[in-house]
């Protein structure tokens, strides 16, 4: 048997631990977050879920339950420490499982979360954990706006950014929390929704020099970009939306300049036309990036989803993307398995991938969920998904995985789990690597 020594063992030793790397972020898992002590046993665990990263690339998730008799609870899960830790969060009242809520989570410069959420007749809250407890506050009482979207940032000095709608005109409200105290202006009147489908939505950037870049839809479902950087805010017109597509759901994302990154998809109707051009439906994506806003037509038919045509559409798109044009969206696919008998509906959660400008798709969630009622857009509200990019560019989606009644996450699990001083050595390992070269062993 050869033995190994000197140069010739460290390459080896480098061989083994470069292997070992390539093969731990090879491929996206999906994993089930571990269900709180005290959780209701008949819960809906995983409903509103939205997820941030650390400095050091851990998640941080926030969440609730729909408890089908005393109400829902909110929840928190990380990986901060290693493995997947969850808790319920408690100092406020039970949630209805039918009251709109939403949820936005965010990390401090010490990587402390921050939790904030727009729920009706209670109005919009926060939860700080600065003390090492959890502690709720109010930003104000007033009440969202049904289906308000909330957005919630730090800046490099610590302060709170948050954006959410109120029911009263649809205020656009910006808040800042600065010393532990809140300052609020109204940015827009944007309207009462004009249907049981429309939706507030609006997005929450700060630019390296804390600027605030700020995107929101009105009632027409037109989309706004505001902005500070000239020292006070300043509002322009950034994309008309045409009648087709006033009643679809939509995620988008507006950094410094307008730039507009947005995934848009059919509300579920048949019958109704939302994408690219009229006549077309499913999921589309548009962006401003080269100038002109420009849409592609990810699918545009429902029965490009398990080859099923007796379809109840697609909902509840979550867009992420990277510098070189990659775009993910996760989404989900709702279709009657019986078109005689509609009281019942099954749905998937998919993510479509745009890569090397090529789109392809996967199926995250592969069981699929049937539930009762015909209400879409009240489940869809419940069951909302989150796609996120990681520290190398890969997408993260939570979503709720309705056979089991869980929360899971899809992502690569690989060198972002790794502690800090075992990342970098991983990163010299690989510079080693190159110079060495794998089969390089003599």
């Amino acid at each position: 048997m050869t033995q190994l020594t000197g140069e010739r063992f460290l390459k080896y030793l480098l061989l083994i631990a470069v292997l070992a790397t390539d093969a731990a972020a090879n491929g996206f898992q999906t994993e089930t977050i571990p269900v709180a002590p005290g959780t209701h046993e008949a819960a809906k665990v995983g409903l509103d879920s939205d997820f941030v990263l650390d400095s050091r690339g851990k998640i941080h998730i926030a969440y609730r339950d729909g408890s089908p008799s005393s109400g829902g609870s909110l929840y928190y899960a990380t990986n901060k420490t290693g493995g997947w830790r969850a808790e319920q969060l408690t100092g406020f009242a039970k949630i209805d499982r039918n009251d709109v809520f939403r949820l936005a989570i965010a990390v401090g410069n010490s990587n402390q979360p921050y939790i904030a959420y727009a729920r009706q007749v209670q109005g919009i809250g926060f939860l700080t954990r600065e003390s090492g407890q959890w502690e709720v506050e109010t930003i104000e009482s007033a009440n969202p706006a049904e289906n308000s979207e909330i957005s919630l940032t730090v800046d490099s000095a610590g302060n709170v950014h948050a954006l959410y709608f109120l029911e009263v005109n649809g205020h656009l409200r910006y808040a800042k929390r600065s010393g532990g105290t809140w300052e609020i202006v109204t940015l827009a009147d944007t309207g009462a929704a004009f249907g049981n489908r429309s939706d507030y939505t609006n997005s929450l950037y700060l630019d390296e020099s804390d600027n605030v870049h700020i995107g929101y839809t009105d009632r027409g479902g037109d989309l706004h970009y505001i902005t500070n950087e000239s020292g006070s805010f300043i509002s322009t017109a950034l994309t008309s939306s045409q009648p087709y597509q006033q009643w679809s759901q939509k995620d988008f994302h507006v950094l410094p300049g307008g730039i507009l990154h947005m995934a848009v998809s059919n509300i579920g109707v048949e019958g109704e036309s939302v994408g690219c051009r009229a006549g077309e439906r499913g999921l589309s994506y548009y962006t401003n990036i080269n100038g002109a806003l420009e849409c592609e037509q990810v699918f545009d038919a429902y029965y490009q989803h398990q080859g099923l045509v007796a379809s109840h559409g697609i909902g509840s798109p979550s867009v992420a993307f990277n510098e070189v044009g990659d775009v993910y969206i996760s989404y989900l696919f709702a279709y009657y398995p019986d078109p005689f008998f509609r009281a019942f509906w099954t749905y998937y959660v998919y993510e479509a991938n745009k890569v090397d400008d090529t789109w392809s798709r996967s199926l995250l969630e592969p069981n699929g969920f049937e539930n009762p009622g015909s209400s879409f857009d009240l489940e869809r509200r419940l069951n909302f998904n989150r796609t996120r990019l990681d520290q190398n560019g890969s997408p993260i989606t939570t979503f709720f995985d309705g056979e089991p009644g869980v929360l899971q996450i899809n992502r690569i699990i690989g060198e972002e789990d790794l502690e800090l001083p075992t990342l970098q050595n991983i990163i010299l390992i690989k510079a080693l690597k190159d110079n060495l070269g794998r089969a390089n062993l003599d």
